[in-house]
């Protein structure tokens, strides 16, 4: 008996054992270029039913072939082979055994379906009243549709056969003019009406809320879906128009008609026979229509599988029912289990005992892993199952009882399943929002642990785990943020246009800009603290420098202020307005190594690697609170993540390596001295507030800026002070968006602008090199980062939009804002850099009274040279000096710039070091216990 093979390859010679075929699959040559063959290259083994390709490798069973190229699911692939192997029926026969009575001919005239239609589809009679409409799958006949005007229902099926079958498929197939619209109806007689009028038009068996069971076949076409005026036509257009969203070339919802069929039902026949439009007259409707929007796409979606968070994912209207949510994996596990996908069961022999033959001879049983059989996976997979407990259990999803003897159970396919934990992922972490963690086992896809996706997916109870609720992750796709979604719009151009048409020069700009934050903020605000703010949350990830690519561009910020200044409601409001970030504390025992950065632990047997903040922030923006009491090994390891932009979690299987490139804004108070708060103007400079907090110099340089705000909290209060009216809230979101979506290619640094970068950070660090490299060789990056967050902050941009353009003006004002960061009352970095350079240099008079310093203690001066530090107990003991006597010298020493304290230690000056090779030793110098007389 024929199969699908047959219908498929009908030129072929199937009086061979080896049938050969041209492969259907796309071929590839070296180029890599695609063609379909022309001369055979694939077999058929005709008994075993199975195809093999020699030239591309593919080798599937019948049932495989048919899933892979309808591109449909292995469930619909078994249905339909069933179809094609239960009889001989073809299109042949069917004309044969069937009748079209005159009678039958008129009517189908008198609906308007013309000769050439009638025999195009191949019209007949099978009863002699009704119209049967043939339902074929090359040549095959699938299912014969029944249409009898009048009668309740109007349309029937045969017993058994599927719903979303297309109608005419193998005349619709054959059409190659791919521009053509196809008009999908809502029946075989509005179908066949409307190719009477010109059109090719298909309907679906099974009604208006059918989907199509391939939709590989609308590939690249333009569907016209023009469903009935009532409220089923227009909830099964929308169902099937967003079904079809992504593969056709274009999708119209056509409700034109619905003005002139205005009665509820009035269909497209109606149009063309009751109210005698053209085929013109359509197609004006047709073009009136607006093509199907991802927005209306969206809304259909949220009616059949709502978006929802996973805390409302626990209501029990949406338990066991398909929903979608925006997930982040916080851990993922390396068990990995196979769980069949379809399973079928046989009656092979009677027992004779009728409680072991509930079942009838011959009788077949088939499970198909899919959206209602989700939760069965769970009696199959991960529970520390034997085999004998799966069979049972294989059996009670199949509905089969215990004691049923000779039935022959196959797991005809099998899928791959991983499990892992998730939570909710949200662009913004208010502190207010409390997480939910479900396990999840996703189906063939395995999850990255610190990754965000938008998983489409069922909560279940589990049947051995107290009914806690799991998550059956049925399909996965990367989630889609205000970022990554972000495209260049009208209304994007307007906003941006707000403040790229600002009057007046960049400061004066940023100072208008920052007095409206004022307003969004409540209160009259420090300007230099928000605009630290403002400038590292409008940073881009990476930018290009010349000839060095994909630079890290976003500015790594320390804000260093008493409390009661307005860190915290600062960077709370922005990030309510701009609904990006999340807020994270490193006092003590509240941020630990796992928690920031991951890890791996054994859970029930199963290594678990779980992500922590930090990877989970990729591409984000994270607000480090209280720096001031975090430990040494949290700062130890923000270091390593700062200079690879990446962290690396160790495990038994070898390292994982997540990527973390993420905006930084540290805020913290000065570090306590004891239970004791210490004032900022305590410090002689704002460097030594910095080591007191983050202890090494290296560390320090990597800041790109650091804001030290003094004494601020006797501000002056103005109670009738009133802020500016901030811009509207919508602006402040899309420009932000705007900055965080440009990639390195989109900002534009031209070179000319470039050299002048170069030479700006050459003369800052000729005027502020010190031992702690505050600008250093990489000056020219913290510049050029912030004068890109100028840019962007200020939309500079050209006619497209779709670039940052940096101009001087904006490295002018970075080089400006730097210089005020460092060089102020508080932070006094000038100051230190020339008392510094005191203790780096030497001149004649320090020669002279380090010669006579020589002169008088030698074994002192040779003691302190010969060591980087030493102490006071040394080095009497080295001298044999008295007390009084070494404190005389040691007072010359510190006044001549020789030597610093540093707590017990006494450290040698680089000064005194060129000294000492500059003085001569060669002098006489008294014994001890002589005086030089």
């Amino acid at each position: 008996m024929y199969s699908f093979f047959e219908y498929y390859f009908p030129e072929s010679d199937w009086g061979k054992e080896e049938v050969a075929v041209c492969c259907p699959f796309p071929h590839h040559i070296s180029t890599g270029q695609t063609y379909q063959e022309t001369r055979p290259s694939a077999h058929i083994n005709k008994e075993k039913r199975v195809f093999n390709c020699k030239v591309c490798g593919a080798s599937y069973s019948e049932v495989g072939f048919v899933a892979a190229t309808l591109d449909c699911t292995y469930e619909i692939a078994v249905k339909l082979l069933k179809q094609f192997s239960h009889d001989s029926e073809d299109l042949f026969t069917f004309k044969e055994h069937t009748t079209f009575p005159e009678e039958i001919k008129e009517k189908c005239n008198n609906l308007g379906i013309t000769d050439e239609v009638i025999e195009e589809l191949s019209i007949r009679s099978e009863f002699g009243d009704d119209i049967a409409f043939p339902v074929t799958m090359y040549d095959k006949i699938l299912d014969v549709r029944n249409y009898r005007p009048g009668e309740t229902p109007k349309i029937k099926s045969r017993k058994g056969a599927l719903t979303g079958l297309i109608i005419p498929f193998d005349v619709w197939r054959l059409d190659e003019e791919s521009n053509k619209w196809t008009v999908l109806c809502a029946g075989e007689k509005d179908m066949a009406v409307a190719r009477s009028n010109g059109f090719n038009a298909i309907t679906l068996t099974g009604g208006e809320q059918a989907l199509p069971l391939f939709k590989n076949y609308f590939k690249n076409k333009r569907i016209a879906i023009c469903y009935d005026n009532d409220d089923a036509g227009a909830r099964g257009a929308n169902k099937i128009a967003a079904h079809l969203f992504g593969i056709a070339k274009e999708i119209k919802v056509v409700t034109e008609f619905h003005k002139v069929c205005k009665e509820i039902g009035e269909d497209i026949t109606d149009y063309f026979m009751k109210y005698e439009k053209t085929r013109d007259d359509l197609i004006q409707c047709i073009k009136q229509t607006p093509a199907y929007t991802i927005t209306e796409l969206q809304e259909e979606q949220q009616r059949t599988q709502p978006l929802i968070t996973l805390i409302e994912a626990t209501k029990p209207q949406y338990i066991n029912r398909v929903v979608r949510s925006n997930i982040q994996v916080v851990a993922t596990f390396d068990s990995t289990f196979v769980v069949p996908t379809t399973i079928t069961a046989k009656k092979t022999a009677l027992s004779g005992n009728p409680k072991s033959d509930k079942m009838l001879l011959g009788e077949e049983k088939t499970w198909y892993l899919g959206e209602d059989t989700a939760a069965d996976i769970l009696k199959l997979i991960d529970n520390n199952f034997n085999e004998e407990q799966i069979r049972l259990n294989v059996r009670e999803i199949l509905r089969i009882s215990k004691g049923e003897k000779d039935v022959s159970v196959q797991k005809l396919t099998k899928e791959t399943v991983h499990k892992a934990s998730v939570t909710d992922y949200f662009e913004v972490n208010m502190k207010d929002v409390v997480p939910i963690e479900f396990t999840a086992y996703s189906i063939k896809r395995k999850l990255d642990s610190g990754k965000k996706y938008r998983a489409t997916y069922k909560l279940v109870p589990h049947p051995y785990k107290g009914q806690s609720l799991i998550m059956i992750i049925l399909d996965i796709e990367d989630a889609s943020d205000s970022v990554s979604k972000f495209e260049i719009t009208d209304q994007v151009k307007n906003h941006l246009d707000v403040v790229r048409t600002m009057k007046g020069s960049v400061d004066k700009k940023i100072t208008t800009l920052t007095e409206k934050f004022k307003g969004v903020l409540g209160y009259d605000g420090y300007n230099q603290l928000i605009q630290c703010f403002d400038l590292a949350y409008h940073t881009v990830l990476e930018f290009n420098f010349g000839t060095f690519k994909n630079v890290r561009g976003y500015l790594d910020t320390l804000i260093v202020a008493e409390s009661r200044v307005g860190k915290s409601t600062t960077a709370e409001t922005m990030q309510k307005l701009y609904q990006l970030g999340t807020f994270t504390s490193l006092a003590g025992s509240s941020a630990t190594i796992a928690g920031l950065v991951g890890g791996s632990n054994k859970v029930n047997g199963s290594y678990q690697t779980r992500a922590g903040s930090i990877p989970q922030n990729h591409r984000g923006l994270m607000i480090l609170e209280e720096l001031g009491k975090s430990n040494s090994s949290v700062l130890k390891e923000l270091t390593d993540i700062k200079s690879s932009n990446q962290v690396r979690i160790t495990r038994v299987s070898g390292t994982l390596t997540l990527p973390a490139l993420v905006r930084m804004i540290t805020i913290t108070n000065v570090k306590s001295a004891g239970d004791r708060p210490r004032s900022i103007n305590s410090y002689p400079n704002g460097l030594e507030i910095l080591l007191d907090l983050i202890e090494t110099p290296e560390d320090v340089a990597r800041f790109d800026i650091m804001l030290v705000l003094g004494a601020k909290g006797d501000k002056d209060i103005d109670p009738y002070w009133e802020p500016q009216t901030p811009l509207d809230p919508e602006v402040y979101k899309t420009r932000i968006r705007w900055v965080w979506s440009r990639s390195a290619d989109q900002v534009i640094i031209d070179k000319d602008l470039g050299i002048y970068i170069i030479e700006q950070c050459n003369l800052l660090n000729k005027e502020f090199n010190s031992y702690i490299k505050i600008f250093g060789t990489e000056a020219w990056k913290k510049v050029t980062r912030l004068a890109i967050a100028v840019a962007g902050y200020l939309v500079s941009t050209d006619e497209t939009y779709s670039n940052i353009i940096v101009c001087k003006e904006h490295v002018d004002y970075a080089l400006k804002f730097m210089r005020e960061l460092y060089d102020n009352e508080t932070f006094r970095l000038r100051e230190y850099v020339e008392q510094e350079r005191k203790y780096n240099t030497i001149d004649e008079d320090g020669v002279a009274l380090l010669q006579e310093l020589y002169i008088a203690t030698p074994s002192l001066l040779i003691t302190l040279h010969q060591t980087s530090a030493s102490n006071r107990n040394n080095l009497m003991a080295a001298t044999g000096l008295s007390s009084d006597d070494f404190n005389k010298v040691m007072n010359k020493l510190v006044r001549g710039l020789f030597v610093r304290y540093q707590g017990y230690e006494i450290l040698p000056t680089e000064r005194f070091r060129i000294g000492m090779n500059r003085i001569n030793r060669n002098v006489v110098v008294t014994r001890v216990g002589e005086e030089n007389v």
